[in-house]
């Protein structure tokens, strides 16, 4: 017991020693690589979403103009268009939805006959 309280203030003394500034700036940092690897699929998401719903608005206008303002096809470009960008913001729950849809296949099991053997006595 006294070997862990002896460990206790020890870890107590080097806490007290340790500057408060480097810390904060260790905090700051975001945690090395693992910390920028985050910021950097943060930041790669928030393109992705950003250039999808460029990509629908600009989809949506090029229809427009092409049909000359034919509301069925400005509707349906808008359909199109809002499922695309849905898509792209909802990646996972489209990815687990087709799982779910290729997991309830038909399973097959393999049966195997095997003779008995039969001895006369």
């Amino acid at each position: 017991m006294s070997t862990f309280m002896a460990l206790a203030q020890e870890a107590s003394v080097h806490v007290a020693s340790v500057d408060p500034g480097a810390v904060v700036m260790a905090a700051q940092d975001g945690g090395g690589l693992i910390g920028k690897a985050t910021d950097l699929n943060t930041s790669a998401q928030t393109l992705a979403r950003g250039v999808a719903i460029t990509l629908g608005i600009i989809f949506v206008i090029w229809q427009a103009l092409a049909s000359r303002g034919a509301m069925a096809r400005i509707v349906i470009s808008l359909l199109a268009a809002g499922v695309f960008i849905w898509g792209v913001f909802n990646v996972t729950k489209v990815k687990d939805m087709v799982d779910e849809d290729l997991a309830v296949g038909v399973v097959s099991e393999q049966v195997q006959v095997v003779p008995s053997l039969h001895f006369d006595v």
